[in-house]
């Protein structure tokens, strides 16, 4: 097997759960013994980090947006320079043996699977390499005007926190599959094809 230390290596979890101080994470937890949990691929943070470290991408990015960088920039600035920010993290690809491990991992999902950060609903594709697109292009909203300025205004920085990404099977609410039983509780669920638990609502 290739070695992916220090890549973030995707990991397909078939009924337990990584560990992650996330609010949903510790929802999955709470709900592991009660209810099955669907299987998932964690994309851990790392894989982001590694992404945009071996690209050399956060000193071309700080470099690019040299002129903003304050707490209070104008609009209109910060706008002009957003095209060619993510025309440049569009040019860099992940390594091969990272996308490898998650046409790996992605054979233990459903054909249709669901991307998403943690806490968000995310999009639904295909499996394969729309699945790989997907999780490029989740990346890239860390450069869209408003989350460009939004971390600006709060640090003066254009430097993002890297965060996970799972990846599950397309899903409806349990309440749905279940016929409406329960609501009061089952509206919180998500759950896939098998009634196997892929996210909370609650805890978003």
């Amino acid at each position: 097997m290739s070695d992916l230390s220090g890549l973030g290596a995707p990991t397909l979890y078939r009924s337990d759960v990584p560990n992650d101080p996330h609010a949903e994470v510790q929802a999955w937890h709470a709900i592991q013994a009660p209810q099955r949990l669907a299987p998932r691929i964690w994309v851990p943070r790392e894989a982001e980090e590694a992404f945009y470290r071996l690209n050399n991408l956060p000193l071309r990015l700080t470099h690019h947006f040299a002129d903003v960088l304050e707490h209070d920039p104008d609009e209109d600035d910060v706008e002009d320079l957003i095209d060619d920010a993510q025309t440049l993290i569009r040019q860099h690809s992940l390594m091969d043996v990272w996308v490898d491990a998650l046409y790996q991992a992605l054979d233990g999902l459903p054909a249709t699977v669901r991307v998403r950060r943690l806490g968000q609903e995310g999009v639904v594709v295909k499996s394969g390499r729309p699945t790989l697109l997907a999780v490029r292009d989740t990346w890239l909203k860390a450069w869209t005007l408003d989350a460009v300025l939004q971390r600006l205004r709060a640090s003066g920085s254009v430097a993002l926190e890297a965060a996970p990404l799972v990846i599950h099977a397309d899903d409806q609410p349990l309440s749905e599959a279940t016929h409406g039983s329960n609501p009061s509780d089952l509206d919180t669920m998500f759950v896939d094809a098998e009634s196997r638990v892929t996210r909370v609502a609650s805890s978003f």
